[in-house]
């Protein structure tokens, strides 16, 4: 009898060894779901926050971003080594000359202005990129503007680059495009909006034509400033003139 219960006992643990062996390998697909489930949940999330952050046109940071990393790294300069050493973030404010113009007196209108920002934004990543940190920001911040960050940049050096050679086809001729710009020094927990506010005055004062002390006109545009208090009176001077207009 005893032996005849050890030999039905062997199928019954056969049968009890595939049960566990079903149940692992089901463990071991559910397992591998759930991490395809979270690659998968990964991925759209760096995608989705790639769109948030992303300009769609140049491929550049959008306003977004760039507000949103100036003020943490404005805020975490605050009674830093690098405040106390002097390091300076340089913020620059760009706009394309005569943008309009080319929207307007090209057959291709729009999609050509298109162009223009697009490969504006290349040239301009292209021509400074060795100059970066790895905290320095460029964003398209809004129509034909850019807003960049640097640490401790040689602004004229960039003017120089900006300045070299980009055209765009459009109606099949190579139409020149130039930067102008205005910039100044943040200090460390300044609000983005006084910031902007004193790079957008110099940006206007590039703008504008300048009338030398012996009569001659220098041109405006194709030029980047730095602010300056002088800057206020220019910009007084500007406005009185076109209102006596």
């Amino acid at each position: 009898m005893e032996k005849h219960s050890m030999r039905e006992s062997v199928p019954e643990e056969e049968m009890l060894r595939e049960e566990r062996e079903k149940r692992e390998r089901a463990m071991e697909e559910l397992k591998a779901e759930f991490q395809r489930e979270i690659a998968w949940r990964d991925t759209a999330i760096e995608h989705l926050t790639r769109l948030a952050y992303t300009d769609d046109l140049t491929g550049l940071y959008n306003r977004r971003k760039f507000n949103e990393e100036f003020s943490r790294r404005n805020k975490d300069r605050e009674g830093t080594a690098a405040e106390k050493e002097g390091a300076q973030d340089i913020f620059l404010l760009l706009d394309l000359d005569n943008f309009k113009i080319v929207n307007d007196a090209f057959d291709e209108g729009h999609v050509g202005g298109d162009r223009v920002l697009k490969e504006a934004a290349r040239h301009l990543f292209e021509k400074i990129k060795d100059i970066f940190r790895k905290d320095d920001l460029v964003a398209r911040y809004g129509g034909e503007e850019f807003a960049v960050l640097l640490k401790d940049a040689d602004v004229e050096q960039i003017e120089k680059r900006l300045r070299l050679g980009l055209t765009v086809m459009l109606d099949k001729e190579h139409v020149p495009i130039t930067f102008s710009g205005g910039y100044t020094v943040v200090e460390p927990g300044e609000d983005l909006s006084e910031v902007f506010a004193r790079a957008d005055r110099a940006l206007f004062v590039a703008k504008e034509d300048e009338e030398l002390p012996d009569g001659r006109i220098k041109r405006g545009r194709n030029r980047i400033l730095p602010y300056s208090p002088e800057i206020e009176n220019e910009i007084m001077e500007k406005r009185e003139e076109l209102a006596e207009e």
